[in-house]
Formats: structure tokens, C-alpha cells, sequence
């Protein structure tokens, strides 16, 4: 039995919601934690290297926790969401660090 293709639609946009947001929350909470950091455009390598590692950290943790409750709450179209985007969060991180280097 289907749950319906409104509830499939809601669970693929809460799926793209928290995979696509869950960096963007992580870094809003280390500016948030670190009020005295100079702008983006003045920062230098190490502190970036840092703070961008920590952000890493924090959207594993979470989406770690989101997609396994999606999982076990059986709303494979939200999980599906999450994995895609997280798959192009990483290709992208990977595409700018080996540029970076």
C-alpha cells in the first residue's frame, strides 16, 4: 500500500531540505560559536582548512542521524534525497580541494 504521492513528494523535499541546509546550519552555528572571525575573504589557509573540516564534521553527524532515522522510519525517498545531495556535496568538496591544492 502506497502512502500516496503527496507524502512521497513532502518526504523528497525533506530530504532535500536537511541534506542541502545541513552545512549550511553547521556553519552558521561556528559563526554563531566564533563571533570574532575576520570575513570569509580574509581568512587564511589554516583557519579555513579548520573551520571547513568542522563543518564537514557536523553535517557527517547529522545527516548520519537523519538519514538513519529515515531509514528506519522507512522513507526511502527522503533517504534517497539525502544521499544524492550529500553525493554532490562531496563531489564538489573534492572537485574544489584537489583545485585548491
Amino acid at each position: 500500500m502506497s502512502p500516496g504521492p503527496r507524502r512521497e513528494r513532502l518526504e523528497a523535499y525533506m530530504g532535500v531540505l536537511v541534506a542541502a541546509g545541513t552545512p549550511w546550519f553547521a556553519w552558521s552555528y561556528l559563526l554563531a560559536t566564533y563571533p570574532g572571525l575576520p570575513p570569509v575573504a580574509e581568512l587564511d589557509s589554516d583557519l579555513w582548512a579548520y573551520l571547513l573540516n568542522r563543518v564537514l564534521a557536523i553535517s557527517v553527524i547529522l545527516e548520519g542521524v537523519y538519514l538513519t532515522l529515515a531509514l528506519s522510519l522507512k522513507r526511502y525517498r527522503m533517504a534517497l534525497n539525502i544521499v544524492l545531495i550529500s553525493l554532490f556535496y562531496i563531489i564538489t568538496a573534492i572537485y574544489w580541494r584537489w583545485e585548491w591544492l
